[in-house]
């Protein structure tokens, strides 16, 4: 209709006309942007594990009604802190890293992260204790020759007052008098350390650790809660954690008894409920904490697995772990692995892959 009310239609009417277009003018719309925000996730294949593990992945996420992905990321991270600074992987000269592992499991409240991680964090736990079966026996020879240095001690300060009465020179302190080093129990796994607490377990336990949180949004969101809302200082030791390098701590407090660890390694394990992952490792300024991490997301099953059967495991975690925690290591310096031709070309190819791709990223997806 016209302005004027006649009907008159088309460019004098000041209307636009409009025909229809043909039927096979416009291709059927993908609606897959219109029902789904995220890509499919993709299948994880457990052949990439050796030998005996891919039974043992498959029925350890069977026992635990979880989705194998939880589990083999479990997996990842537990043998990497049970190696930890006793090997490390070197592909060529110049270049050595630990074989740190940090693992976020992401899902729904009940899409098993839990049980899938515990598969692998619990066994690794029950090695600590094992590892402390002797713990009564050192601390009782460190009680004896804590007394038995006090005695000696008491001996050399007579000689010493003996000697400068009748002015002779004091007598050196003998070696016998000094404390003995105070035994530590022998750590791999803990949950909750502050930055000063974890630094204190990897002086004592060279060859590295384990954090285990069942949320790490809470982990994240501690750092700094007790050093004065020091939360930068908190990331940066944690990102150190990852690279294996010294960490001398040299804070007024700690006098000269500070320590100076040669190989600070931490590996992670833990899970993230969706939306705590983007408010805490995908919020704020990039520093490389995000980047860190393999993420763990499987496809949500349909519907609710079968009741477990609780059948066995092919062999005991445990005893895996515990032989791998006890590779030799001298001196505490790691024993450098170096890769094969083929490997040391497949790393370099897949650095040609990343720099390309940084050319039009930005933002975290960048790091």
């Amino acid at each position: 209709m016209s302005h004027d009310g006649t009907g008159a239609t088309g460019p004098a009417s000041g209307f636009t006309v409009y025909e229809k277009p043909a039927e096979d003018a416009w291709p059927t719309p993908d609606l897959t942007l219109a029902i789904a925000d995220t890509s499919p996730a993709p299948a994880l294949d457990i052949t990439l594990f050796p030998g005996r593990w891919q039974p043992w992945l498959a029925a350890a996420a069977e026992r635990a009604g979880a989705p194998v992905d939880y589990v083999a990321g479990s997996v990842l991270a537990s043998v990497g802190a049970a190696i930890g600074n006793a090997r490390w992987g070197s592909p060529w000269e110049g270049w050595a890293h630990p074989p740190v592992i940090w693992v976020a499991c992401i899902g729904n409240p009940s899409a098993g992260k839990s049980p899938g991680i515990n598969a692998a964090a619990v066994p690794i736990s029950d090695l600590g204790k094992q590892l402390n079966d002797d713990w009564e026996e050192r601390a009782r020879d460190y009680r004896t020759a804590k007394q038995a240095a006090k005695e000696c001690r008491a001996t050399w300060e007579r000689d010493v007052k003996d000697a400068i009465t009748a002015g002779y020179a004091a007598p050196l302190e003998p070696v016998t008098a000094r404390d003995p080093d105070q035994p530590h129990k022998r750590r791999i796994y803990s949950t909750e350390p502050t930055v000063e607490k974890a630094r204190d377990l990897s002086a004592a336990n060279p060859r590295g650790m384990l954090l285990h949180r069942d949320e790490l949004a809470g982990w994240i969101c501690s750092m700094g809660k007790y050093g004065n809302g020091n939360a930068g200082g908190d990331r940066g030791f944690w990102l150190q954690a990852y690279e294996g390098g010294r960490w001398a701590s040299d804070r007024v407090k700690d006098g000269d008894d500070a320590p100076d660890i040669p190989h600070l390694t931490w590996g992670i394990v833990g899970g993230f409920q969706p939306d705590r992952l983007a408010s805490t490792m995908l919020a704020g300024d990039d520093d490389g904490l995000t980047a860190r991490f393999l993420y763990f997301w499987p496809a949500s099953p349909d519907g609710v697995s079968d009741r477990p059967s609780g059948r066995a495991l092919p062999f005991d975690l445990v005893a895996m772990l515990r032989r791998l925690r006890e590779l030799p290591m001298r001196d505490h310096r790691p024993v450098m692995l170096p890769f094969d031709g083929g490997a040391a070309e497949a790393l370099q190819d897949w650095r040609r892959e990343a720099k390309d791709m940084e050319a039009d990223r930005t933002g975290l997806f960048l790091s």
